[in-house]
C-alpha cells in the first residue's frame, strides 16, 4: 500500500510543479495543466483497475476513468462525447456500495463514506448545472479524501480497496482544486 501512496503523491507533486512552473514563466511551464490531470487520473484509475479487475471495486476504477475518458477523445477528435461522462458518474453509487460492503469495517465512522458519497454527487451534479460553484464541493471531497488517508493507520485500518478509493479521490480532487486556483492567477 505504500506504493500507492507513493505513485499518487508524487502524481500530484508533479502536477503542483508544472503549474508553478507556469505561473513563474508560462513559457518554461509544461503547458499540461488540465491535459496532465485528465491523463494522470486515468492513468490512476487503470493501474488500480488492473488490480481489482474482477471485483465490484474495479467497477468504481473503470467508471471513474470514464469521466475523464470522454474530455480526451474530445479534445482529440472534436466531437462530443459527454454520454461517456454521463456513464462515468455510475462511479458514485458503486463507491457507496462498495464502502457498504465494509459496513462492519468502518463500524460508527461509516458516516464518512457517507458524506464523501454526498461531496462526489454533488460534484458530478455542478459539473453539470452551475461548474461555477464546482470548486468548493471539489475543496470538501479534498479536505474529507486527505483526512480519510491521514487517519489510516491510527487505531483504524482502511481496507486496500477503500484506501485506492480515497486516493483517487484525493488525488483527482486536489488536482481540480489546483488547476482552477492556477487558472485564476493565469
Amino acid at each position: 500500500m505504500a506504493r500507492d501512496t507513493k505513485f499518487t503523491v508524487v502524481l500530484f507533486l508533479i502536477y503542483v510543479v508544472s503549474g508553478c512552473f507556469h505561473l513563474i514563466d508560462s513559457g518554461a511551464a509544461f503547458n499540461l495543466l488540465n491535459p496532465f490531470l485528465i491523463v494522470m487520473n486515468t492513468i490512476l484509475c487503470l493501474s488500480f483497475l488492473f488490480f481489482h479487475i474482477r471485483k465490484l471495486p474495479g467497477l468504481f476504477f473503470f467508471f471513474f476513468m470514464l469521466m475523464t475518458v470522454g474530455p480526451v477523445v474530445e479534445m482529440f477528435f472534436g466531437t462530443d462525447y459527454s454520454w461517456v461522462t454521463l456513464i462515468g458518474f455510475l462511479s458514485a453509487p458503486v463507491f457507496l456500495y462498495s464502502n457498504w460492503l465494509d459496513y462492519d469495517r468502518w463500524g460508527k465512522l461509516f458516516w464518512i463514506p457517507i458524506v464523501e458519497f454526498a461531496f462526489l454527487g454533488i460534484a458530478m451534479a455542478l459539473y453539470w448545472f452551475i461548474p461555477e460553484f464546482l470548486i468548493l464541493s471539489l475543496i470538501g471531497l479534498c479536505i474529507l479524501s486527505m483526512a480519510i488517508l491521514m487517519m489510516n493507520g491510527r487505531n483504524y485500518e482502511l481496507t486496500t480497496v477503500v484506501k485506492r478509493q480515497t486516493l483517487v479521490l484525493a488525488f483527482s480532487s486536489s488536482s481540480l482544486t489546483t488547476a482552477y486556483t492556477f487558472n485564476q492567477f493565469i
